[in-house]
């Protein structure tokens, strides 16, 4: 007899369409749910217990008998199982990870506290029975960690430059994906700056520079980081003429602290931040009262009252009305503040 060897023995092709049907029968094992592929955690957003939900509906005749809950790094062939169970019972945690995980039911993997440094694949693997014939299919999700934006370098909160010289704001924060460094000027709707990278230079300083310059990162996760910085300039010899003001803070978020009394406190200077930085807003957008700048000379406590020199160009008229009529509108930036400012206020 001649033999062809293409031809395929009667024994063998009847095995592998026996395989090929247990295989396709195999595959009936349906997931109802599963996580997100890939699952992003956001350190500090829902990085706290965080949830890889499978839900499993068994078809017709078959039994699940065990699951097994595996991590291993990205790129990796070694398996670390974290968790297992028999279907009919508890899930035991691997010891030593009983600070990272927690294992429910029926085939839920809580990741207690993630942090970037645990960027793992973790795959659930099923085995089971169909018509006494014994299976496994796994299913996997790789976990990532982004970081949302941090300030590492912030720009001086309040400087007073001499006209006609050069200036740069530094300003730098961390993340995971590195985070954008955008540059605003407060009261201004838009305004072009000479930029490069995190850094804002201002060149041949002018009176017009004079505000509030907001430094903002940002990389899509988290809540964008922000920190402000007050330009003022100062004022050539008799030039000016410096006003006393009282603005009366009367805000629920901002109760009375004792740190507000010394100066080099947190407190004091996040609260000087801000403030300042209202009032610069002001007037970036009345720039007709040739505002030179301003420093915060005390803090009364009980509703805080902050007690502010404002330096104007000599020869302005009613170089307050911005002010006043922003405070009488009970707004002033971040603040709720009483309806009026306190001209030359009792120390």
């Amino acid at each position: 007899m001649k033999a062809y060897p293409w031809i395929i023995p009667c024994w063998l092709l009847a095995s592998v369409l026996i395989a090929a049907s247990l295989l396709q029968q195999s595959e009936a094992l349906t997931f109802t749910r599963r996580p997100d592929k890939p699952t992003i955690v956001v350190e500090g957003v829902n990085s706290t217990n965080a949830d890889l939900v499978w839900e499993i509906l068994p078809d017709s005749g078959e039994v699940v008998q065990n699951l097994f809950l595996i991590r291993q790094r990205a790129g990796d062939v070694n398996q670390v199982q974290i968790a297992w169970r028999k279907y009919s019972s508890s899930f035991t945690l691997a010891e030593g990870f009983a600070n990272e995980y927690r294992a429910n039911l029926p085939a839920t993997l809580r990741l207690l506290n993630v942090d970037n440094t645990e960027e793992y694949v973790y795959t659930l693997q099923v085995s089971y029975d169909l018509n006494n014939v014994p299976y496994r299919t796994d299913d996997s999700v790789t976990v990532i960690v982004r970081v949302p934006p941090r300030m590492t370098v912030l720009p001086v909160r309040q400087s007073r430059i001499t006209l006609g010289t050069n200036f740069t704001l530094t300003c730098n924060a961390s993340g995971d994906p590195t985070p954008n460094i955008t540059w605003t000027k407060e009261g201004l709707t838009a305004a072009q700056f000479n930029v490069s990278g995190h850094k804002l230079f201002l060149v041949n300083v002018k009176r017009e520079d004079v505000g509030s310059y907001k430094c903002t990162a940002d990389n899509g996760y988290g809540t964008p980081a922000t920190s402000l910085a007050v330009v003022d300039v100062k004022c050539p010899p008799n030039e000016c003429i410096i006003t006393t003001v009282g603005i009366t803070i009367n805000d629920n978020q901002w109760p009375w602290k004792d740190a507000y009394s010394r100066m080099n406190t947190i407190e004091f200077k996040m609260l000087e931040s801000n403030l300042t930085s209202a009032i610069a807003s002001v007037y970036t957008r009345n720039p007709e009262k040739q505002f030179y700048g301003q420093e915060i000379i005390l803090l009364r406590d009980g509703s805080i009252v902050a007690h502010l020199q404002l330096r104007f160009k000599t020869g302005v008229n009613d170089p307050l009305k911005p002010l006043r009529d922003e405070v009488g509108s009970g707004r002033l930036g971040p603040f709720a503040v009483t309806g009026e400012i306190i001209l030359n206020p009792s120390m």
